[in-house]
């Protein structure tokens, strides 16, 4: 605790117009003004020259024309392939194709989650078309229920005839939802299952159509997005599509080291949030442990920053009146003070599935791996001399470890968070600034549940009750700790009326479970 601080007509007319053959000027109209590009991607009338998609199919699926086989149709807020087309070729392709509206150019990454229903056989399959001119021309990736020579890879169709050129050694099972992905950028396409990468081939596309399909099998597909890639390599790159970004765009990093402290005040939408990704190889530095944020969300709003590292800055990740922000699958780590921090009514955000460590390098009563909102001496600095409402913020599944402060605190002000799946370790805590337990909770109304923490200075978790109607109504459940410590495993305030469920485990505490009796 620290006290301060293109039209289906378009689609027939183009093997004719591939094959030599001269249309009339009336037909060459005609297309224009249906809006068909001859050498380019075929969608239905009308369609946007934006790469950005975003489908949750909660209203429908006008957006999509179905260009072959089956029963397309929205049913319960998902889009459903239902009888399936079979193909009369093994070498044939989809035999069930419907493509969006919207043409992806440039570089782009294009995403679906879907569910194959199973059948008899073991190679049922979902594919993300792509590259699309035709029906005999257009890209695709399979992904598939067992990998074979006609399913199960990044795949390119010309004149009818597919012919793999990248296979995929994970393989879906049916009967539940796989995030699929494709990525093309500098000509080369990525495909991704998962969040793992299965394969990648330079790939020269036919035309810009995306959509989805299934070579024989019906599948239920849900929440399709697609948006520009950005690809930077240098600082100079990263500051300055940092300043540039639109809604949908991806920021996609080369692996690397980024020198220097970058800030993205951009907003996304809720349909086209802003994406900065790349792997943990790609490292911003902020290049000193004493001064600066390694990465500043200020004032922004629907982001997704997934997979890079943050080091060498004095703060982490700092979010300042941040929204619908996601923070997923980073690094933070040999960080001078917090890891992660979100405050100054940041509010609605989700810290997943990330890992923190070594934090408090600089200072070590300072050091907390994730901290929500703000301390009450600080509130005039964040929050106009209110309290800091930087509410429902949900940290979940992470790994925080080798932090001189609590590996979470949260302050009085913040309401309604959720506190699930995260391992701690406390050997590295300091005991400065009254930090001697895993999770400090301040706040009200916060569910803390199927933590894992082992190692702590004296309590595994904590609630205080800094200011008279802050830090009550929380609930403990199912959490496992082991303290090596000499208090308790829930050292709760006598004043803070919190749940602790009888299903939490401990051990090794030296004054016992709780502080009060548990709740069944």
């Amino acid at each position: 605790m620290r006290a301060t601080r293109g039209c289906r007509w378009a689609s027939m007319i183009a093997p004719f117009i591939m094959r030599g053959h001269a249309l009339s000027a009336a037909a060459l109209a005609c297309c224009a003004v249906l809006g068909a590009v001859i050498a380019g991607p075929v969608a239905p009338a009308g369609a946007q020259t934006a790469t950005t998609i975003r489908e949750d199919f909660v209203s429908g699926a006008a957006n999509f024309t179905a260009i072959r086989g089956g029963t397309w149709r929205v049913s319960s807020g998902v889009y459903s392939l239902t009888n399936p087309a079979r193909p009369a070729d093994p070498a044939y392709g989809n035999s069930n194709i419907s493509l969006h509206r919207t043409p992806l150019t440039g570089d782009w990454d294009l995403s679906v989650s879907a569910k194959v229903t199973g059948t008899s056989n073991n190679y049922n399959d979902a594919s993300l078309i792509f590259g699309f001119a035709d029906e005999q021309n257009y890209s695709f990736a399979s992904f598939t229920e067992t990998n074979n020579a006609t399913t199960n890879g990044l795949f390119r169709v010309v004149a009818g005839k597919q012919t793999q050129v990248a296979d995929f050694s994970g393989v879906i099972s049916t009967g539940k939802y796989h995030a699929l992905r494709v990525s093309y950028v500098g000509g080369i396409a990525t495909a991704f299952l998962n969040g793992t990468e299965m394969g990648r081939s330079p790939m020269t596309l036919a035309g810009g159509g995306a959509g989805v399909g299934s070579r024989d099998d019906a599948v239920l597909f849900d929440n399709m997005a697609a948006g520009r890639v950005v690809a930077v390599a240098t600082t100079a790159q990263l500051k300055a599509a940092l300043l540039a970004v639109v809604p949908g765009d991806i920021v996609q990093l080369a692996d690397g080291t980024y020198s220097g402290r970058f800030v993205i005040a951009r907003s996304g939408t809720p349909k086209a949030p802003i994406t900065v990704r790349g792997s943990r190889a790609a490292v911003l530095d902020g290049g000193s442990l004493t001064s600066g944020y390694g990465l500043h969300v200020n004032r922004a709003s629907d982001l997704r920053l997934e997979g890079f590292t943050v080091s060498n800055s004095l703060k982490g990740i700092m979010a300042d009146g941040a929204s619908r922000v996601q923070i997923a699958n980073v690094e933070v780590s040999r960080i001078g003070d917090e890891g992660i921090h979100l405050r100054a009514l940041s509010s609605d955000n989700v810290i997943r599935d990330s890992v923190v460590r070594l934090t408090g390098m600089s200072t070590p009563g300072f050091g907390e791996g994730i901290y929500i909102g703000s301390a009450m001496s600080n509130w005039a600095q964040h929050s106009a001399g209110l309290p800091d409402r930087s509410d429902r913020n949900q940290i979940l599944n992470n790994t925080i470890l080798e932090t001189t402060g609590e590996s979470i605190d949260i302050k009085e002000g913040s309401t309604g968070g959720i506190v699930r799946g995260n391992s701690f370790d406390g050997a590295m805590m300091a005991n400065d600034h009254f930090a001697d337990s895993w999770v400090d909770v301040k706040g009200n109304g916060y569910l803390i549940e199927a933590n894992r923490g082992q190692n702590a200075i004296r309590d595994g978790f904590q609630t205080h009750v800094q200011l008279a109607g802050w830090g009550r109504d929380n609930v403990f459940r199912a959490n496992v700790t082991t303290v090596n410590g000499p208090g308790y495993g829930f050292a709760i305030d006598p004043q803070a009326a919190a749940i602790v469920a009888c299903d939490n485990v401990v051990t090794a505490a030296a004054m016992g479970f709780a502080k009060v009796a548990c709740t069944p």
